[in-house]
C-alpha cells in the first residue's frame, strides 16, 4: 500500500481493491457474502488506525458541492495510465507544468511521471481509470474508475464514485459482489 497526500478537506489517501464485504479476498457473485457490510479502512487497518473509506456524501461534496469542484479536477493520463486527477482546496500549478482543470479528455492533462510527482508533492491526487471486475471477466483498464464508498444501500448494493472520460459521478448504485476499487482516507493532522 502507498499512501498519497491529499489536502483534499485534509485527507491522506491510499488505494485498494475488492468487494464491499468483510472478506475482500473472495471471487463470489452471490451478494450473501457480503451481506456484513464494512468500512475497508477498519476492517484492514484497524478501527484506531484512521483510515476509513470516503461516504458518499463526503465524494458527492469532493466532486461536486465543494466551491468550484468543476475546476478542482480534470480527466488525463499520468505515465500512460488514464484517470480523474483531484486538486488540493488551494491550487497552484507547479512550475513548469501546465494543468487544465475541468477538462474532459484523457489527452488534455498528459503527464509524465516526473511531472506527477511534481502534482503530487503540491498536492494532487491521481485515481487511476481500473474499471472494475464482475466475475472472472477481466477489467478494461483506462476505460473508467469505480470506486466504492463506504455508504451501503439494503442488504445488497452500495454507492460508489464512478468516473470515465469526461465525467465524474458519487451517487451511482451496484451489486456488492463487483469488484472495484476502494480509496483509503484519513484526516491530515
Amino acid at each position: 500500500m502507498v499512501a498519497l497526500l491529499c489536502l483534499i478537506h485534509g485527507i491522506t489517501a491510499v488505494i485498494l481493491r475488492g468487494g464491499t464485504g468483510d472478506k475482500p479476498e473472495i471471487n463470489s457473485l452471490d451478494n450473501r457474502n457480503y451481506a456484513s457490510f464494512c468500512d475497508w479502512g477498519n476492517y484492514l487497518c484497524s478501527a484506531d488506525s484512521g483510515w476509513r473509506t470516503l461516504s458518499f456524501g463526503e465524494w458527492d461534496f469532493v466532486l461536486v458541492y465543494r466551491k468550484d469542484a468543476e475546476l478542482k479536477r480534470g480527466t488525463g493520463t499520468v505515465n500512460g495510465i488514464h484517470g480523474l486527477i483531484l486538486l488540493p482546496d488551494r491550487w497552484q500549478n507547479p512550475k513548469g507544468i501546465v494543468f487544465c482543470p475541468g477538462c474532459i479528455s484523457w489527452n488534455d492533462n498528459k503527464l509524465s511521471r516526473a511531472q506527477w510527482e511534481q502534482m503530487q508533492k503540491s498536492g494532487a491526487v491521481f485515481l487511476p481509470a481500473s474499471d472494475y471486475v464482475w466475475a472472472n471477466n477481466p477489467p478494461q483498464p483506462g476505460m473508467a474508475g469505480l470506486y466504492w464508498t463506504a455508504t451501503p444501500k439494503g442488504d445488497k448494493e452500495a454507492y460508489f464514485m464512478y468516473f470515465y472520460e469526461g465525467r465524474a459521478y458519487a451517487s451511482v448504485v451496484n451489486q456488492r459482489c463487483f469488484r472495484q476499487s476502494v480509496r483509503l482516507v484519513r484526516d491530515v493532522k
